[in-house]
């Protein structure tokens, strides 16, 4: 196989270029299957490994073998403690700047999420349901906090690790997930 230069460091990953595709549905079909942040083995993951049926939306590939895809049920977002104001009693946060938001890393937490989540910002006055608190596990102040994503969240996986959904994938993932359309955790 031909490599280009510089594919295979984080640097050349990050000037990886995604074609748009038509989204479709895909299943999980192989083992280790993790979405990470970014089209590359160097960008860190979103998610634990993902179960074999699992539904996923794919609008994106890159010449390197990445799908780009919805996230995970499993998968959340992170957002600085000092761009929110917090609602304990409903336990949201309301953004008081606008903000890309950052992709939560499932292996360190909040001190290893750099990498910005959504190419265009969340305006100012956009909601968020909190999952969690994210502590700096260095110093133990607060960072900012575990949110759900929004759909616009998207994250990459290796295409040999997913084939096309069938409707009997969807079927069955309805019953796992609650809405095999976005693979959201039931409400």
């Amino acid at each position: 196989s031909v490599v280009a230069p510089g594919v295979g460091t984080a640097h050349g990953q990050l000037s990886t270029q995604v074609e748009k595709l038509d989204a479709y549905k895909a299943v999980v079909a192989g083992e280790r299957a993790i979405v990470r942040c970014g089209p590359g083995a160097a960008y860190y993951p979103v998610s634990g490994e993902l179960k074999q049926g699992v539904i996923l939306t794919v609008d994106g590939q890159t010449s390197s073998g990445w799908l780009r895809v919805s996230y995970p049920s499993t998968a959340s977002a992170l957002v600085r403690a000092d761009h929110v104001d917090v609602q304990t009693d409903t336990q949201t946060a309301t953004l008081n700047r606008a903000s890309a938001l950052a992709a939560f890393n499932a292996s360190t937490g909040a001190r290893g999420s750099w990498s910005k989540l959504l190419a265009e910002p969340l305006p100012a006055g956009t909601t968020l349901q909190i999952i969690a608190e994210a502590e700096n596990e260095l110093t133990g102040e607060l960072a900012g906090y575990e949110v759900e994503p929004p759909e616009a969240a998207r994250g990459y996986i290796r295409s040999e690790l997913v084939r096309r959904a069938t409707s009997a994938d969807l079927e069955a993932a309805a019953g796992v997930t609650g809405n095999p359309e976005t693979g959201r955790r039931p409400e």
